[in-house]
């Protein structure tokens, strides 16, 4: 029961923390999501010589039908309250986590072009930031 409240007290005291008690967002100087809102990708700083880079998957898509505002075929833009509940190799306090203690890279997906565009599009009235690749260079961040 000791072991139940303690473990309970830790993750209350990481909530309290927030985000930013393990994750710190880097903005990526011209790096936009799909919708024009600034980019950030996150870093959780751990061993140097340990690093994990994680690209994100989505959906993409490529004309007003899949890019739409109502589309729900990629995501357009970043949502980091997912990395608050977070499991497995996210789980930055698990020593069950195989990359406990490593540097861990999110690269979050928020452009519609599987990270690789270079491209804003006018979709008939609205414009989608394919931006993907601009986003994706983290290694030069990191």
């Amino acid at each position: 029961m000791k072991r139940l409240i303690a473990l309970v007290l830790l993750f209350a005291l990481a909530l309290a923390q927030g985000l930013e008690a393990f994750w710190k967002a880097v903005e990526v100087p011209g790096g936009v999501c799909a919708d024009g809102s600034p980019y950030r990708f996150y870093v959780s700083p751990g061993d140097p010589r340990k690093v994990v880079i994680d690209f994100q998957g989505g959906g993409a898509c490529w004309d007003q039908a899949t890019c739409g505002p109502e589309s729900r075929t990629y995501r357009k833009r970043v949502d980091v309250q997912e990395l608050y509940l977070a499991q497995g190799i996210y789980n930055r306090m698990s020593v069950a986590n195989p990359f406990f203690g490593w540097t861990h890279v999110f690269v979050p997906y928020c452009t519609g072009d599987l990270h690789v565009g270079r491209a804003t599009v006018d979709y008939g009235g609205f414009k989608v930031h394919h931006q993907g690749a601009r986003n994706g260079r983290v290694k030069s961040y990191v």
